[in-house]
């Protein structure tokens, strides 16, 4: 495996969670995002990636990046994708492939980033994981040279997919229990609610022992 590293792109905290703005407070929806960022920063900091960048969020994420020893970059304000293209295109520049993580994987471990590290078994093949709920994808590895452009968005697995496959490139899918649920609606929260007790006071104690 050529050097790695992992790509987190984040929205401006005013604009996360908002799928949850009936039951949670516009507080409580910023905590929630750093805290579940927190672990997603953990874990990678703890993998065998060689670096781990924060895209975008504004100054609290900045802070919080740069407090976990963590690198963070701004966003250009227009899109994730954006975004995310021009870190990664940055990256390949350098010699990276990328691991791309959503900001919101709360079950997330080092041993899950070390297995989509390893699991293609050989370069230049993509390794995808799905989210089991909303058709997006909740991680990608991208080998670099080969002009991967994200579509990040709705059913974005599937487009990532037909992308691939129309480029002739090779890919293999991979499914860790652990990485198959992101959080962003209340169903989602339900289900992290009912596999870990005091979910939501966990994730923001958490946020607040940075």
């Amino acid at each position: 495996m050529s050097k790695t590293a992992i790509l987190i792109p984040v929205k401006e905290l005013s604009e996360g969670k908002s799928r949850l703005s009936s039951i949670l407070s516009v507080e409580q929806r910023q905590l929630l995002v750093m805290g579940i960022l927190k672990r997603v920063i953990m874990a990678s900091n703890a993998s065998i990636a060689s670096k781990v960048i924060v895209v975008g969020g504004g100054d609290k994420i900045k802070k919080q990046t740069v407090d976990m020893s963590a690198i963070w970059v701004n966003s250009q304000g227009c899109d994730l994708n954006s975004d995310f293209l021009k870190a990664l295109t940055q990256l390949e520049q350098d010699g990276f492939s990328v691991v791309y993580l959503p900001a919101d994987l709360p079950e997330i471990s080092k041993e899950d980033i070390n297995a989509i590290l390893n699991f293609s078994g050989e370069e230049g093949i993509f390794t995808f994981v799905p989210s089991s709920s909303d058709g997006g994808t909740n991680a990608m590895l991208i080998p670099k040279g080969l002009g991967f452009k994200p579509l990040l968005g709705k059913d974005s697995f599937n487009k990532h997919i037909d992308w691939v496959k129309k480029s002739n490139h090779r890919y293999k899918i991979f499914k860790p229990k652990t990485l198959l649920r992101d959080l962003d609606t209340e169903d989602d929260l339900k289900y992290f609610q009912e596999i870990e007790p005091d979910f939501i006071n966990n994730i923001i104690n958490e946020i607040r022992l940075i």
